[in-house]
């Protein structure tokens, strides 16, 4: 009998140790996931879709109404000769930080046109995407 106390109270203290254990692991894992999280991951510094054009920039619409667009022969296309990155603003005509060199582009209503994922993308100013903005609200 005195040998059954003694296993039971070595395993109490078994129990205890693998307690004590767990809790520490819980302090510490509770520890890196507080430090990382006071350091989130930093996000890229991307602007808005944009291209200069005429000494302009010109700014994707957020609403992008170019669903049917009828190109004329007559209209003057024109096509992107550089491309930024898209943490900058172009700062050259026919320049772009979204759409790469080559892709056409011309003057459609009160904005400039992009053909590009075989789709027309309709850039305005930045007037007309501000109250783009308010109307979204």
């Amino acid at each position: 009998m005195v040998t059954d106390g003694l296993v039971r109270a070595g395993g109490g203290v078994k129990m205890k140790k693998l307690a004590i254990l767990f809790l520490l692991l819980i302090c510490l894992s509770n520890l890196f996931i507080g430090c990382s999280a006071s350091n989130p991951v930093s996000s890229p510094n991307a602007l808005v879709p944009s291209i200069m054009v005429d000494d302009t920039l010109f700014y994707m619409s957020q609403l992008n109404k170019t669903s049917n667009i009828d190109i004329n022969e007559s209209d003057s296309l024109n096509r992107t000769i550089s491309e930024v990155s898209l943490s900058q603003w172009p700062t050259k005509n026919g320049q772009s930080n979204w759409c790469p060199v080559g892709s056409p582009y011309l003057r459609h209503e009160n904005g400039i046109i992009v053909y590009w994922n075989e789709k027309w993308v309709l850039f305005i100013t930045e007037e007309e995407r501000l109250v783009e903005t308010q109307k979204g609200q």
